[in-house]
């Protein structure tokens, strides 16, 4: 039997309370605003070839990032009276990258854990969503709808046997351990991918 791989995501693709996490010290100019995310998370930010009046350079190529994430970074730099700068890093390396100091702001949907907080602050968020599954449509109960959606116990009933997978670094591995790793379940947590999308694609393709 085909074990399909579910993914745990966000509604709107977007997982916790979406903040900006600031550092005491940079190596960074001052009077610029440097910050990084991902470009690979949308509808919050992402990449593309050409540029528009909503769009920021990404530092370092020909590409140019958009989303709420950008609206945001845009509004702030107006409010700082700053030249704001957009690098684009990987998930695993935002927090690393705001510690050396080379950006000294992050704007993700980063969950502010009490381990994250030891070593970075958070703002308070713009936006909160919940988490949610991305399934394939023939694996999606019939009778579930948002007026009717499965509880803790039918969802434990529907990934019995099955594949869950997530992003790697993200509060989603927590909760696929904490919550659905019973061995009598007998679900598999798949090996993380580096982004959402990826994971998204993983189970497209079963």
């Amino acid at each position: 039997m085909r074990r399909n791989n579910f993914a745990l995501g966000l509604t709107l693709l977007g997982m916790v309370a979406l903040a900006v996490s600031g550092c005491v010290s940079s190596k960074v100019n001052n009077s610029k605003l440097v910050i990084g995310m991902e470009c690979a998370y949308q509808p919050f930010n992402w990449s593309q070839n050409s540029a528009n009046t909503n769009t920021l350079p990404i530092d370092g190529t020909s590409e140019h990032a958009d989303g709420y994430d950008i609206a945001v970074a845009k509004f702030l730099a107006e409010d700082l009276g700053k030249e704001v700068i957009i690098k684009r890093i990987g998930w695993s390396d935002l927090i690393p990258s705001l510690q050396k100091g080379s950006i000294n702001m992050i704007l993700a949907g980063m969950s502010s854990t009490a381990e994250r907080r030891q070593t970075i602050d958070f703002t308070d968020p713009y936006l909160q969503s919940d988490l949610a599954f991305l399934m394939r449509a023939e694996n999606i109960p019939e009778d579930n709808s948002p007026n009717n959606p499965l509880d803790y116990q039918g969802l434990k009933d529907l990934f019995r046997g099955h594949s869950l997978i997530c992003q790697s670094g993200v509060f989603g591995e927590d909760v696929i351990d904490d919550y659905f790793g019973e061995p009598t379940l007998n679900i598999t947590h798949s090996a993380p991918q580096s982004t959402y999308p990826l994971a998204a694609i993983d189970v497209q393709n079963g």
